[in-house]
């Protein structure tokens, strides 16, 4: 039973979502076609507009039928099913030939069509699936701001040139043949970009993907070109009005339908060679730049103060009668901020950069250095304290007449962390255009490879290979002239790489020389500081000394205080009596004891001829003295004493508990090892 294959066609338009799947003929095996089916679903929410977004909906056909002349000015605009169904699906031949442009809002965009509508114009047309590699990977990855396909270039064929097969899947009421050629590819450039770019580089890397495909027969061409802007779309446009080969008149017949095919080829080819000269010339400025800068270091001036730097800083170490006083720096990695003054003529100081240090009698070799000497003079006057330095180098006078004081360190400034990122994001440009370079010259050469092999099948009718060998010819010459730019551009990249990488190690070389010395300018300050400290301690050692003896003597002094306040308390209340004759009986009798031990005593008449030259000594009140005293002396010494013997017996515990523990593990240590052998 024959099938038709236009009602196979008109069934497969109504059924349209099923694309890829029903197609009526494909090079490719049923379970590819439903991997391109699940691929079309998974990707569909980031390549096609949403529905709420119908307003953007617009395919735009431009045809020229027979019966034409030529082309129309305007194309035709489809922005719906009903509009789609009721353009395509009539009872008429296809035009001669037709473009089909799909645009977006920019490069990084949803197509400006729905699913269902690219679907239905791919199933009318019988587009090859392979063409889905190229239309869905337009857009963008969920959530990011980065094309989908990263500069990936295919290139897909089918060809159904055999005679057998064409009544089968000829449709007459089309004006298909059945034989046809299919081809698909995708191309990128660089273009200038439209938006305000402000930091971001004024171009941008776009794609541009193209379905052709040739009825070899009656010479009937479909075209779908998918661009977001409307570059392509007026070129072409301006081509088929301006060229000769592509007018109207000249794709009536197969050999020129077939040349009109080659020269629309290169439209797309000699788009996507072009604007690579400025776009590497931008990246070699933004290059040069930052090269110029590091080539241009005084790395020989800053050598050559280091070299006085550390022969004076050593010195300075190697003077003992230097007393340094250093502070924290202001600059990360090296020497001196605060000044001190002290009282020795060559005390030595760290220079401010302050307008209070800038006096005339300074040593241009200190003030190399940063180091400073002032005189006893100086230290006894009221000058203001320096303020804090900016560096531990600095020029006085040395390149300046004006006498103003210059910071060679100042030039590491200019080499920033962001320098070094933007040379790693100059060098991935460069890497990405290379990239795509190759690709793009892959894909021009394969397109080349594939029309000599058309040409030269035996399949091909002899009309159209006698016809267009000239044509080919010229194509042939002009797609390796582009080629050949392509790789002229690849050559130049290399070559800014070379730099690249050089501008990147010298780069590296200054920040490593930069960081060693301030490293050992920081490790000289270090040593000043230690030598400083060191002299500090033997300072404290030395006031340790005297307070360890002054210690001692107030250890004496308490114990003898402590010894003689019981005895004090309790023999005497007030004072001892004062020796006079005329008052010592008042006070011995009134108040002379607390408890009255009176074991020495004076006569009580008043008569004071009786006094005798000694008192008269009472052993039974010393008695009750020494009852009283002694035991409130020994209970006074043990409060005193009782912490430190408490501290002493504790560490006394603790010390023979550690010994126990670590002989005991050291005896199961050895028990170990021997049960271990």
């Amino acid at each position: 039973m024959i099938v038709n294959a236009f009602d196979c066609l008109l069934d497969a338009c109504a059924n349209s979502s099923s694309y890829p799947t029903k197609l009526l003929r494909s090079e490719l095996f049923p379970y590819a076609l439903q991997k391109y089916d699940e691929l079309m679903d998974e990707r569909a929410p980031r390549v096609f507009s949403r529905d709420s977004e119908s307003e953007h909906w617009k395919i735009r056909f431009w045809d020229c039928y027979d019966s034409q002349q030529g082309f129309p000015s305007t194309p035709h605009v489809c922005g719906s099913m009903e509009q789609l169904r009721a353009y395509l699906l009539v009872n008429r031949k296809d035009p001669a030939c037709r473009h089909v442009f799909i645009r977006a809002p920019h490069s990084r965009a949803p197509l400006d069509c729905s699913r269902e509508m690219l679907s239905l114009v791919f199933v009318f047309h019988q587009v090859m699936a392979q063409f889905l590699d190229v239309a869905l990977f337009f857009g963008t990855f969920p959530g990011l701001n980065v094309p989908t396909a990263f500069h990936r270039c295919v290139f897909r064929h089918e060809r159904f040139v055999e005679t057998d097969d064409a009544p089968r899947f000829g449709i007459p009421q089309l004006g298909r043949s059945g034989m046809e050629i299919r081809h698909c590819y995708n191309l990128w450039s660089v273009e200038k970009s439209d938006s305000k770019h402000g930091k971001r580089a004024p171009w941008e890397i776009r794609q541009a993907g193209l379905y052709h495909s040739l009825d070899i027969l009656n010479g009937r061409a479909t075209w779908i070109h998918m661009k977001a802007n409307k570059l392509l779309e007026s070129r072409i446009s301006e081509a088929y009005n301006s060229v000769e080969l592509l007018q109207a008149r000249n794709l009536q017949t197969i050999q020129g339908s077939f040349t009109a095919t080659l020269l629309t080829h290169l439209i797309m080819f000699e788009w996507c060679g072009e604007n690579w000269r400025q776009y590497l010339h931008y990246w070699e400025c933004e290059l040069e730049r930052i090269l110029t800068t590091i080539r241009k270091a005084p790395i020989n001036k800053i050598e050559k103060v280091l070299v006085d730097v550390k022969s004076n800083i050593a010195d300075v170490l190697g003077s003992p009668s230097r007393n340094l006083t250093m502070s924290s720096p202001t600059r990360i990695g090296t020497i001196g901020s605060q000044t001190t003054w002290y009282g020795s003529p060559r005390n030595a100081t760290f220079i401010s950069n302050s307008s209070t240090l800038g006096q005339k009698n300074f040593a241009s070799k200190r003030v190399k250095l940063g180091l400073i000497e002032s005189s006893p003079a100086a230290l006894n006057s009221n000058e203001q304290t320096p303020t804090l330095a900016q560096s531990p180098v600095t020029l006085n006078s040395l390149n300046s007449p004006s006498g103003t004081e210059e910071d060679p360190f100042q030039i590491f400034d200019e080499f920033k962390f962001e320098d070094l990122q933007h040379l790693h994001h100059i060098g991935s440009k460069l890497h990405e255009a290379d990239m795509i370079l190759k690709l793009d010259a892959d894909v021009l050469l394969e397109v080349t490879g594939y029309f000599k092999n058309f040409l030269d099948d035996p399949q091909t009718p002899a009309s159209l290979k006698d016809g267009c060998r000239v044509a080919l010819s010229k194509f042939v010459q002009r797609t390796s002239g582009i080629v050949r730019e392509l790789g002229t551009e690849r050559t130049r990249i290399a070559t800014l790489m070379t730099l690249l990488n050089d501008g990147k190690a010298l780069f590296d070389a200054i920040t490593q020389f930069r960081n060693i010395e301030l490293n050992q300018l920081s490790s000289a300050r270090m040593e000043m500081m230690t030598k400083d400290m060191h002299q500090s301690t033997l300072q404290m050692e030395s006031i340790a000394g005297k307070t360890k003896k002054e210690t001692s003597s107030m250890h004496i002094i308490t114990l003898v205080t402590l010894l003689f306040l019981p005895g004090t308390f309790v023999a005497v209340r007030y004072a001892l009596p004062i020796i006079r004759k005329e008052v010592n009986i008042p006070l011995t009798t009134n108040n002379q004891t607390f408890l009255g031990a009176g074991f020495y005593q004076w006569p009580d008449n008043g008569d004071s001829s009786q006094i005798p030259n000694y008192p008269v000594w009472r052993p039974e009140y010393f008695s009750l003295f020494a009852k009283i005293s002694f035991p409130l002396m020994a209970l006074t010494l043990f409060f005193w004493a009782g912490p430190y013997i408490l501290r002493w017996i504790s560490l006394g515990e603790l010390g023979s508990i550690l010994r126990r523990k670590w002989v005991g593990s050291v005896r199961r240590r050895k028990k170990g090892d021997e049960e271990a052998q």
